[in-house]
């Protein structure tokens, strides 16, 4: 469940939830189109649920989704495993109540109305506010490692991650009499990963991560199933972080024990498909997902 503000003349609620507000009055409150002129002034793309996806207007980088709800109003949305998020809700809650005082509406948290007075305490770094927003931030990054999952630097509906959509396999056939000696040349092409560290977790189980940085960022393992796995570990940055490095070892990985062959989501990575997970590894992970999504509608997409 995303970070979620909501923009609505409904009245302010004593107690209950957001739901209740929203309930108490759709007469009169913020339409789709008012929502689409408030937003007109920023850098805004299309989800494919009919989302806004809103860009801060400085960088151009994902801040948050705008959304009308029923019986009225809009939701306003961070996702909580986006790289920035601390930046992101700070801002959105600052710009909700401005949007607010133009649309002649209210602006809601879980819990609350923010005015103006009370928006400038809560965005403070040091607010328990932002320190609990930082917390559930952690706690949602903690299922979505445990899950597998992958972050997106917009939500989705309700869903701050998704199933991993950056995972390779390696095809090494039967292992039986020979894992010791797959997993020596395995351990040799990870340590010859230029600009990086490996460790071994378990066996044949690695982590690697860039020189100078103690940060865990790409995992290999030697499965039984006769194939090498790699996959990033996402963390608090960027998609493309852990992307880059996640891609170079796979690729390097294909060369030293899969005579080359690398495959990514039942797919072979031939040089088009190199080519296009490339660029992508660069950018955000919602874009590559989406990519997928509609270049393989009715495959084994994450």
């Amino acid at each position: 469940m995303p970070f979620t503000l909501l923009l609505t003349r409904g009245c302010p609620f004593a107690s209950g939830s957001i739901r209740d507000a929203l309930a108490s009055s759709a007469e009169a409150d913020v339409t789709p189109g008012e929502l689409e002129g408030l937003l007109s002034e920023l850098p805004v793309s299309a989800a494919p649920d009919g989302a806004s996806l809103v860009r801060f207007p400085d960088t151009d980088l994902p801040w948050f989704s705008a959304a009308p709800i029923s019986p009225g109003g809009a939701a306003l949305c961070v996702s909580y495993t986006h790289s920035g998020f601390d930046r992101c809700c700070a801002a959105l809650i600052a710009f909700a109540v401005e949007l607010a005082d133009v649309a002649e509406a209210r602006v809601f948290d879980a819990t609350q109305q923010l005015t103006r007075e009370l928006a400038d305490e809560l965005v403070d770094p040091e607010s328990a506010y932002m320190a609990r927003e930082f917390q559930r931030r952690i706690e949602i990054l903690e299922q979505m490692e445990n899950a597998g999952g992958a972050p997106l630097e917009y939500p989705l509906g309700l869903h701050d991650w998704v199933d991993d959509y950056f995972r390779f396999h390696v095809p090494v056939g039967s292992l039986r009499g020979s894992r010791a000696r797959m997993t020596e040349r395995l351990e040799a092409s990870l340590r010859a990963q230029d600009d990086a560290w490996f460790r071994t977790v378990s066996d044949g189980a690695y982590l690697l991560g860039r020189t100078g940085d103690d940060a865990g960022l790409t995992r290999v393992l030697l499965a039984d199933d006769g194939y090498v796995q790699v996959w990033p570990r996402y963390g608090m940055v960027p998609f493309s972080v852990p992307a880059g490095l996640t891609l170079s070892v796979a690729r390097r990985v294909a060369d030293a024990v899969g005579h080359g062959q690398l495959e990514f989501y039942g797919r072979n990575v031939d040089d088009a498909l190199l080519s296009e997970l490339t660029t992508r590894a660069k950018g955000h992970g919602l874009d590559l997902y989406l990519w997928m999504i509609d270049t393989w509608p009715s495959s084994s997409n994450p």
